[in-house]
């Protein structure tokens, strides 16, 4: 590994992370977990809930 390399590698691992909530997490990485709700009909991405067990109209846990 060359000097600049290693002097950009070493630079950039103690870099700050931006500060982020839970439900920025959730909508910013990985989405289209897409559920419907059984009671409803609640048709929902999963990973923009922050309940994952649960309908975030009706509440239920009865998805699919």
């Amino acid at each position: 590994m060359t000097p600049e390399v290693k002097a950009f590698v070493e630079s950039y691992k103690f870099k700050p992370m931006p500060d982020m909530t839970i439900e920025e997490f959730f909508k910013l990485y990985n989405h289209e977990m897409w559920r419907t709700c059984s009671d409803c009909g609640e048709h929902f991405d999963l990973k923009k809930q922050l309940n994952h067990d649960r309908c975030p109209k009706c509440n239920s846990k009865n998805i699919k």
